[in-house]
């Protein structure tokens, strides 16, 4: 897809919500902000919005293809994530928007001068208002973004960024040489790359958007598409409904109820830590979207338990319906990837009816994938599979660190 420039974003007062101010400033959501805060806050912006210049920008859509970790741009850019290749492939997206925002250059002498003059808790204030209009610009380019593509049956994807999670930091110089290398680019934006990587002036931010079918957006990543989060009524420009309004269907998977759930799940209910579950879906798993299904590889590290721990690979196939349905398990599959498996003791005693055993999967077919999550069978964390507890290790790691993946990409 190729085309002028989406939008090089005019200068507008920025406004932060309550709820972004207290994430900012350390505050819980459920306390309101003092007098003395809400003055602070209320200051801080307001210099963001006179002096401190914030500015945007929205490149062309330029098409894109994906090659398992790899994503090559036609105009000669390469990013290697696969987190945003999986991302990509998952949201049918085969063009991509690159943005970048800021607050502007001046912020980052006013909070030092304010430190200098030993106002540190305007000089806190400034910084939380730097750094949450940054956010919100970024919220307006996306919305610019599916302001434009919507005519063509496109929507922007959730945006990915070179330092989140999955995508390293080595990239920002890219993607700053994507954007800088547009007709259009600002003279004025003056970003440079600092030898950590990050970007100076501070409280700028480089993202890419990836421009999906609607609807496949819409299945995936509901909150993607602004108008979920936006009560504004009446507009002419809405696309969906706001969540607020949409009614509680307790019968079906794609219910509130039914969201809700998911959320405590999430929160409450892994088996595995944060960090072990988010190396597994960033280095065994693998994501595509099939038509009206999506498909999870899932690559364990195992080797027997006898013969010096032989290495071998085995491959867990998880095929589901799509995230308005729930993710329904459609079917669960597993298969050794090599004849290395055969040194596990369980396949020399019994070589004929060990692999059998070895291959079978949990009958979870027809439900969701978060009702796996309930599932508690005895466990076994060893590396080979020779008893089920060890196979049920295997399957409870696979399901949930799907889970994981496909939930934790959606907040």
């Amino acid at each position: 897809m190729t085309g002028a420039p989406i939008a090089s974003q005019p200068f507008e007062p920025v406004s932060i919500p309550e709820a972004e101010w207290k994430r900012h400033l350390c505050t819980p959501a459920g306390e309101p902000l003092s007098e003395d805060a809400q003055m602070g806050v209320e200051r801080a912006l307001n210099w963001v919005n006179e002096h401190g210049c914030p500015w945007s920008f929205v490149s062309e859509p330029i098409d894109l293809e994906t090659e398992n970790d790899r994503i090559r741009l036609t105009n000669c850019t390469e990013f290697t994530s696969r987190a945003l290749a999986e991302k990509l492939r998952l949201g049918q997206a085969h063009c991509a928007v690159a943005v970048a925002v800021g607050a502007g250059p001046s912020v980052s002498a006013e909070i030092q001068r304010l430190w200098n003059a030993e106002r540190p808790d305007e000089a806190f204030f400034l910084n939380a208002a730097a750094a949450a209009t940054a956010e919100q610009l970024l919220l307006r380019a996306r919305k610019s973004i599916c302001d434009w593509a919507e005519p063509t049956g496109l929507a922007a994807l959730s945006q990915e960024s070179p330092g989140y999670d999955g995508w390293d930091l080595g990239d920002q110089c890219a993607l700053l040489d994507l954007l800088a290398a547009q007709p259009a680019w600002p003279s004025a934006a003056k970003l440079d790359i600092l030898h950590s990587g990050m970007l100076s002036p501070e409280h700028s931010q480089l993202a890419l958007f990836g421009l999906g079918p609607s609807a496949v957006v819409q299945a995936l990543e509901p909150s993607a598409i602004p108008c979920v989060r936006c009560s504004m009524d009446p507009c002419s420009h809405r696309r969906m409904r706001f969540a607020g309004d949409m009614p509680a269907l307790v019968d079906t998977a794609s219910s509130v109820a039914v969201e809700t759930k998911v959320a405590a799940v999430i929160e409450n209910h892994y088996d595995y830590p944060d960090k072990a579950l988010r190396r597994w879906s960033r280095e065994l798993l693998t994501i595509d979207l099939c038509g009206e299904s999506v498909e999870a590889t899932f690559r364990p590290d195992c080797k027997t338990c006898s013969n010096m721990g032989v290495p071998f690979g085995f491959v867990y196939s998880i095929k589901l319906g799509l995230r308005r349905d729930g993710y329904p398990i459609r079917k669960l599959s597993c298969r050794p990837s090599d004849s290395d498996y055969q040194c596990m003791c369980s396949c020399i005693a019994d070589p004929d009816g060990f692999p059998q055993a070895m291959v079978s999967a949990p009958g979870f077919t027809g439900q969701t994938l978060s009702q796996t999550l309930e599932w508690n069978p005895v466990v076994e964390p060893a590396g080979c599979l020779c008893r089920q507890p060890s196979r049920d290790h295997k399957w409870k790691i696979a399901l949930q660190t799907v889970h994981y993946k496909l939930y934790s990409d959606e907040q």
